[in-house]
């Protein structure tokens, strides 16, 4: 059995029996309005939740792939032990949510551990992660995805390394294997995301001796003398789903879901609908043929849910090897290759927009990033110099900018 947090605040219980999953509320949170739900998946009641609805919030805090099996090894756990897993790593999550082992709870006397450059890169430097996981473990840091990572605390330019599940205000990726460059593509690709006026989180590029991109949290507020955690959930736990199933070919959501529960969920529909239009038209754009529902997520705030800035924003497509089948359809065509006026006239209808609504902000987009295009590219050459899947994601850009370009004057918007 383990106990749930939100913010500092236990809201239940999470126990396993048999490798399956179950969620309690606490009896003083079912009735006390000014305590959220863990998801819009999982409102507040005082049955218990089995295990499907359960598993597919809980399965998310974790990291995907590799990585969980290398942080379980390092744990000694079963990599299916889910629950196992939560209670060892699970202090520092997306979100205000953490998981800990009975009678155990947040400290209120947070401590950090000093990094200096040298021992920063040591972490990233062994190509199995097994430095990474273990910092993982002594942090109590659970970060979501498959991308080599770590989360950080940035304190008068020195970073620090939290101590059993502190906050943290950063969070530092490196390269993946085979694919290289990974780091450049996310910075070029992120922050041309800004110029176009895409909510995004700040992001640097630190090099030491290791390339790293560093992803402010928008998930955390830095006050005078604490940081503070924002609630947020990922748009496969708002829609039940596992991250083994996080494409929607998978059973996954797709765009079509993804509105529905901003529709249904979102203090501002009518703003965030068009946003989620504007994310869809950059990734097509850029080519992140590998924009899923856990690139996706509803924050939580004062005014109520709102979709939060969008993160992970990387050209998927100047990578030879890779399905060139993208995690969500637009109007039923996943090859963007092949996606033509019909397949976005389609999409429109799917999302209840009228096809001149929608188009218009196709071509708001596509203006927008033909004027930031050259600076940005030039921001990155100065930042990193010259990289080859920089200038083809330029490339490809400015070829897929005329494709919509022509589908526009078809259709005389």
């Amino acid at each position: 059995m383990f106990d749930v947090f939100l913010f500092d605040y236990k809201v239940g219980v999470l126990g396993t029996e048999r490798g399956r999953l179950e969620f309690t509320y606490a009896e003083g949170v079912v009735g006390d309005e000014n305590v959220p739900p863990l998801s819009v998946r999982l409102p507040k009641r005082r049955e218990p939740y089995g295990d499907t609805e359960t598993r597919a919030f809980f399965e998310n805090l974790l990291p995907e792939e590799e990585f969980r099996r290398i942080i379980a090894a390092t744990l000694r756990i079963a990599d299916r032990n889910t629950a196992g897993l939560l209670g060892a790593i699970a202090g520092e999550c997306a979100g205000a949510v953490s998981v800990w082992p009975r009678g155990d709870h947040p400290l209120t006397d947070v401590s950090y551990k000093s990094l200096n450059d040298d021992s920063l890169r040591d972490l990233f430097a062994v190509p199995d992660d097994s430095r990474l996981a273990e910092a993982q473990r002594e942090g109590r840091l659970s970060l979501a995805g498959a991308q080599s990572k770590l989360a950080l605390r940035r304190a008068d330019s020195v970073w620090e390394l939290p101590q059993r599940g502190a906050p943290s205000t950063h969070i530092l990726k490196r390269t993946r294997v085979n694919v290289p460059h990974l780091v450049e593509n996310e910075f070029f690709c992120m922050r041309l995301a800004a110029l176009v006026g895409l909510a995004v989180p700040e992001v640097e590029y630190l090099d030491i001796g290791i390339p790293l991109l560093v992803v402010r949290r928008f998930d955390r507020q830095k006050g005078d003398e604490v940081i503070e955690r924002l609630h947020q959930e990922d748009l496969c736990q708002a829609t039940g789903t596992v991250p083994a199933e996080k494409y929607e070919v998978d059973g996954g959501p797709g765009l079509v879901a993804c509105a529905a529960v901003i529709r249904d969920h979102s203090a501002l529909p009518l703003s965030d609908i068009p946003m989620l239009v504007r994310w869809v038209a950059f990734n097509y754009l850029i080519g992140n043929e590998d924009a899923h529902g856990k690139n996706l997520a509803l924050l939580y705030t004062e005014a109520g849910l709102r979709l939060a800035p969008f993160y992970d924003l990387v050209s998927s497509i100047v990578y030879k090897g890779l399905s060139r089948k993208a995690a969500m359809a637009i109007g039923g065509e996943r090859r963007y290759a092949y996606v033509e006026q019909r397949h976005w006239d389609r999409l429109a209808a799917a999302l209840a927009f009228t096809e001149r609504e929608l188009w218009r902000v196709l071509v708001e987009i596509a203006d927008a990033l033909e004027r930031s295009l050259e600076p940005a590219e030039q921001k990155a050459k100065a930042t990193f110099g010259q990289v080859e899947q920089v200038a083809s994601i330029a490339s490809g850009i400015r070829e897929r900018i005329g494709v919509l370009r022509r589908g526009a004057a078809r259709r005389g918007s």
